[in-house]
């Protein structure tokens, strides 16, 4: 059977943005090269996972061609144009190409070509083969996307030339097509002959022509001729193949990239993917090299410094969105955005002694230091957020992940998955950075920042040293002077105490005492927030009626307590019945007010924006009748 391809030249109406715009964008990740390829391919084919409970295959193979795929493949773009010329000559046997391929997955489904018109349906091959730049087109479960992140697959062939062999079922004829397309984006060229595509001549409805592609027998002979993976009766799936594959221009040896660098990156980037015990999350790899199969080389995650120790972390994360038996609250802390009131996800992290990282040589984070993996429910990893927290004199740093809450949301909002779309939205172009946008009306991402550092120093124990008059805000110490105590100033990591007095002459009267259990500390927007717990005894059914206020303790003999309404605030109290109910009642004015009426645990939640120890006076309050 003779194929001949069809050479097509850019078009303007093929891509959304131009090949050197693309290409700048994904130099400036902060990322290797290689990085980028497998984060933005693996995510690809995530995007494209069949829904059916079964893991996503993921297959790396590397490889050079034979005598006779480099004759039959020379000839092919030798009857083509001048582009397809140039390449001729430098199909060889001497280099490594790199095929990507997956199965699982739904192949390049939708128009077998340009699709000119809107369509209802999810246009995967098209949006891939014909536009790069546009990201507009992410689901909102999406990993990845069919924009700037493709364009990591062109740069990393030192020909910026990719072979497409995709298998798809198509649920309008009832069976299965074979579809293969050769793709070339270069920015080394002028724009106007950037882009390439070669396959079959097809039409646009204005009797222009482009290449679509070549389908059925055809398609798998030339898969087979290149070199690509086949498919089995039933199978599904994409193969890519990346065309003198290099991580630098004119680099002629990529065994050990493959052999070392790639293994040790899968790990690094696809841990969550490799652990999880959810079988639709999970990604199955395997590498080959020359035909050998050294999947092996991929590290353990769970027995790999320091994975082994986020995989920890990501296992009470699971264990505690799946509410598994068992699984600690304390193994959790909670970001929850304030006003208004939205449950933005958990942070989960473990403490460990520093060691070496054995493959520092490829990989450039820091694993002295703390550091917080963020991730969607999607659970790719977006990015490994280095908190400052000083560990230089504690030999032990502390690793674990920050993980959205899916079904985060506010209470009166239209959008059930809130939380989840907003990390979305502010994820950059290659899925490696947020930046929160002014657009948007809630600073969620602002509020996560605030709180890591705070829960990494908790997970090391380090607290905030206690200090003297000197160590108190400017503000406190400007307006109270020489009226503080020395004995009572603090940090706010000091327990909070109060002078809490029974309120009836008999053991038959109510009462509202302070628990001898520890008071819970937080930072939210710059401020400690402060939750004491106390105990309610209501007798006879008369409820309290109780003034609660925060004071500071005074050397003044004439003033004892300075009453500080204005730099700690009691935002409200809290009370869990039998069955398990919450209720928080704000303070009502003047004062701040509280009316008791039933027995059981309370827990009062202040705002404190001084560092200094205070009290909390409580004053009955006669209730009429």
């Amino acid at each position: 059977m003779e194929v001949q391809l069809f050479e097509s030249i850019y078009k303007p109406r093929a891509g959304g943005t131009t090949t050197k715009a693309v290409t700048r964008t994904i130099a400036n990740t902060g990322l290797s090269q290689t990085e980028v390829l497998l984060r933005e391919a693996i995510q690809n084919s995530y995007d494209a996972h069949l829904n059916n409970n079964k893991p996503l295959k993921v297959n790396l193979k590397c490889y050079k061609f034979s005598k006779d795929s480099v004759e039959f493949i020379s000839n092919l773009f030798k009857k083509t144009g001048k582009i397809g010329q140039s390449l001729e000559k430098n199909i060889l046997m001497s280099y490594y190409n790199l095929e990507i391929s997956d199965r699982n997955t739904t192949g390049l489904t939708g128009y077998n070509g340009f699709q000119e018109r809107e369509s209802d349906v999810e246009e995967k091959f098209h949006h891939f083969i014909y536009m790069t730049g546009n990201d507009d087109v992410k689901d909102k479960g999406s990993g990845g996307s069919y924009g700037f992140g493709k364009a990591a697959l062109y740069k990393y062939s030192d020909f910026r030339t990719i072979v497409v062999y995709s298998r798809i079922y198509s649920k309008v004829s009832n069976q299965y097509q074979s579809r293969f397309i050769i793709c070339r984006v270069d920015d080394r060229l002028p724009e106007k002959e950037s882009r390439c595509w070669w396959g079959a001549e097809g039409k646009y409805s204005d009797g222009t022509t482009y290449a679509k592609p070549i389908n059925g027998e055809e398609a798998d002979l030339l898969a087979k001729k290149f070199g690509l993976t086949s498919f089995s009766e039933n199978e599904t799936g994409t193969d890519i193949l990346i065309m003198k594959a290099t991580v630098k221009d004119g680099l002629e040896s990529f065994e050990p990239t493959f052999e070392e660098e790639i293994p040790a990156l899968i790990c690094h980037w696809f841990w969550p993917k490799i652990i999880t015990q959810n079988l639709q999350k999970k990604i199955d790899f395997s590498l080959f090299l020359n035909g050998d199969d050294i999947t092996e080389n991929i590290p353990d995650p769970t027995e790999t410094y320091p994975y082994s120790t986020f995989s920890r972390a990501f296992r009470n994360c699971v264990d505690y969105y799946s509410h598994k038996a068992g699984s600690n609250n304390d193994d959790v802390v909670l970001v929850n955005f304030e006003r208004p009131y939205v449950e933005l996800g958990g942070i989960f992290l473990k403490k460990v002694g520093i060691r070496p990282f054995m493959y520092d040589k490829y990989i450039n984070t820091d694993f002295s230091k703390p550091q917080v993996v963020l991730m969607r429910d999607v659970e790719f990893i977006v990015k490994y957020e280095e908190v400052d927290v000083d560990v230089s004199n504690t030999h032990t740093t502390c690793f674990g992940l920050f993980h959205t809450n899916r079904l985060g949301h506010r209470q009166n909002g239209d959008d059930s998955h809130e939380v989840e779309h907003y990390f979305r939205d502010i994820e950059n172009q290659t899925h490696n950075q947020w930046t929160h946008s002014d657009l948007l009306p809630f600073n969620y991402l602002g509020k996560l920042n605030k709180v890591l550092p705070e829960s990494v120093k908790k997970c090391l124990d380090i607290k905030t040293s206690i200090g003297n008059t000197a160590s108190i805000s400017g503000l406190v110490a400007q307006k109270f002077g020489s009226k503080l105590g020395f004995g009572f100033i603090g940090g706010a990591s000091d327990t909070v105490s109060d002078d809490t007095r029974k309120t009836g002459e008999t053991k038959k009267k109510s009462s509202f005492t302070r628990k001898n259990v520890p008071v819970e500390l937080s930072i939210e927007n710059n401020s400690t927030i402060l939750t004491v717990s106390y105990e309610a005894k209501i007798e006879n059914s008369i409820p309290m009626l109780i003034d609660l206020t925060p004071v500071i303790k005074s050397s003044d003999p004439k003033e004892s307590e300075i009453a500080l309404e204005n730099e700690i605030k009691i935002k409200y109290l809290s009370f869990t019945d039998r069955s398990g109910t919450n209720s928080m009642t704000p303070p009502k004015q003047p004062g701040n007010l509280f009316k008791i009426i039933k027995s059981g645990d309370y827990k009062l939640i202040l705002e404190s924006n001084i560092n200094c120890a205070f009290d909390i006076q409580m004053k009955k309050v006669e209730l009429n009748g």
